[in-house]
């Protein structure tokens, strides 16, 4: 089972790990993968979107109005 805990480390240590995690000597995977999901959705969303078709007028104004007139009492 995984578990996490809080260290403290000196200022030499927190150079030595952020040089390795930046020569990708000690692999972030799971932050990686974090990263690669975002990266896909935004992806996604962006497809979406253009597959959508054109534009449509919004009236912001008018939204407002509507969504009180079906939602606020």
């Amino acid at each position: 089972m995984a578990k996490i805990m809080s260290v403290t480390i000196d200022d030499r240590t927190e150079d030595f790990i952020e040089e390795q995690l930046g020569d990708g000597a000690i692999d972030a995977g799971p932050q990686r993968l974090r990263d690669q999901a975002e990266i896909e959705a935004i992806r996604a969303a962006i497809i979406e979107g253009e597959e959508s078709g054109e534009q449509q007028e919004f009236d912001g104004e008018e939204f407002l109005k509507e969504m009180h007139r079906k939602y606020v009492r």
